[in-house]
């Protein structure tokens, strides 16, 4: 019926219907005589355009965040790659942030999602004590806007999460130095602010408890899951010569600063010190036993449970919680040293 009234408009007025369009839209030169004329036409027809509500909308819809620490670490660009596996085929594009694990530039990061307008967040936060960013992620949830964990925890929420065996990884990996005759075993720990760093810690310490192993405070080493306080760490703890036959580090970036200080120092691997990463390395260093996590499947979890809260509209009352387990990959460099006697 507008299309036709419209129609009939124009044609008694002796105008075309864009014209008439024009003429009620405000959109588009048309002469003040013309205006009158369709106008009184259209008071004749009893003709009153129809006004319809604009429609906001975000303005990448078919977007989603995902903010992580590092994005040289393969794990995090592994699982993305899985959520894309997900996504992709919906129409869905990855907008990738990265923190720097800088609490500082992780706020900045959420803030320029939301102005994006993105449909949900993947968001692996730099530290569980951060209250005022753990506060904001539970905002941006309760919002509209669905947030997914993953991998880390935040203190006192409720959101959704995908997150790995930790405490487990480092377990079943000083256990197994343990199993091949180590008794001075050091951990390049990540950071005590992060709830992945704190599980690792306690899963170093639980295995060594159970056999009767003292836990000694300088075999634990604090980094910040990065490459260069890895190396310097382990400098350090070169320097003290202390009578350390294996070491575990807690992720895969860690392990690779680890792994160079030993090289520059002409310690070799396993010959003259034991090894396990908490991640896995580059194809160089396939000597190397290692935790793996089914990195693929972790992001294709995360990108179902975005996709289920954006199609859904609203939080759930009960927050949807996955872990996956993990697979100590053994290559030989858990062995004991050759060159280093038992004591």
């Amino acid at each position: 019926m507008e299309q036709k009234t419209i129609r009939k408009v124009a044609a008694a007025a002796g105008v075309s219907a864009t014209t008439v369009s024009r003429v009620f839209s405000g959109k588009g030169y048309v002469s003040d005589e013309v205006r009158e004329r369709v106008q009184k036409v259209a008071r004749e027809w009893g003709y009153q355009p129809k006004v319809y509500k604009k429609q906001t909308r975000p303005v990448f819809s078919s977007v989603v965040g995902a903010v992580v620490p590092d994005i040289c670490n393969r794990y995090y660009m592994e699982v993305i790659q899985g959520m894309e596996q997900v996504l992709e085929p919906l129409g869905v594009e990855v907008l990738i942030c990265n923190t720097d694990e800088d609490p500082r530039k992780e706020a900045r990061c959420l803030t320029t999602l939301l102005k994006a307008g993105v449909g949900g967040i993947l968001a692996v936060p730099v530290s569980d004590t951060e209250q005022y960013n753990a506060q904001r992620l539970m905002e941006i949830d309760e919002g509209g806007t669905p947030v997914v964990l993953l991998d880390r925890e935040i203190r006192g929420g409720n959101l959704d999460g995908v997150f790995m065996d930790n405490y487990n990884s480092a377990y079943q990996s000083v256990l197994e130095l343990i199993k091949n005759g180590h008794r001075h075993i050091a951990l390049i720990a990540g950071p005590l602010t992060s709830a992945s760093g704190l599980s690792r810690l306690k899963g170093y310490t639980a295995a060594l408890k159970e056999h009767g192993i003292p836990v000694r405070g300088e075999y634990i080493l604090h980094g910040d899951f990065k490459f260069d306080q890895a190396y310097a760490l382990t400098e350090g703890l070169l320097k003290k010569c202390l009578p350390v036959t294996g070491i575990f580090a807690s992720n895969s970036r860690m392990a690779a600063g680890c792994l160079a200080a030993l090289a520059k120092t002409g310690i070799r691997v396993p010959q003259d010190m034991a090894f396990i990463s908490c991640g896995r390395l580059e194809e160089h260093l396939s000597n190397i036993s290692f935790v793996c996590y089914p990195t693929q499947e972790i992001g294709e979890e995360c990108a179902r449970i975005l996709q289920e809260r954006m199609q859904a509209g609203k939080r759930r009352k009960a927050a949807r919680r996955t872990t996956f387990d993990m697979e100590l990959v053994l290559r030989g460099s858990e062995a004991y040293p050759v060159s280093r006697s038992r004591n």
